[in-house]
């Protein structure tokens, strides 16, 4: 109600045969407890965006999340703290004292 005219965009480089990357939630298409579905966006008339600009991005699209892909297999998401880390805190050294023993 706040908000009539929002839309929300979803961005896949993965979409279901014959769909879009880019697809759209429209919470004014359906009823107050249904499920939303996606639309693609090329297919919400009140935007007026055409099927062959949307196309155009969709290159750009998957090679965006190929990128971002590469680079979190390339990541050790388990690695270890770079300092251990002092049973009491108390102990710690100070911020000050660290930076002069460097």
């Amino acid at each position: 109600k706040q908000w009539p005219e929002l839309y929300i965009v979803v961005v896949t480089d993965n979409p279901e045969p014959g769909r879009s990357c880019f697809q759209v939630l429209d919470r004014r298409a359906s009823d107050r407890d249904a499920r939303l579905l996606p639309i693609d966006l090329c297919d919400v008339g009140d935007l007026e965006i055409y099927r062959s600009t949307v196309e155009e991005y969709e290159g750009l699209v998957k090679q965006v999340f190929s990128l971002l892909g590469a680079q979190l297999r390339g990541r050790d998401l388990l690695r270890k703290p770079p300092r251990r880390v002092p049973a009491d805190p108390a102990r710690a050294p100070r911020s000050e004292e660290r930076e002069s023993s460097a």
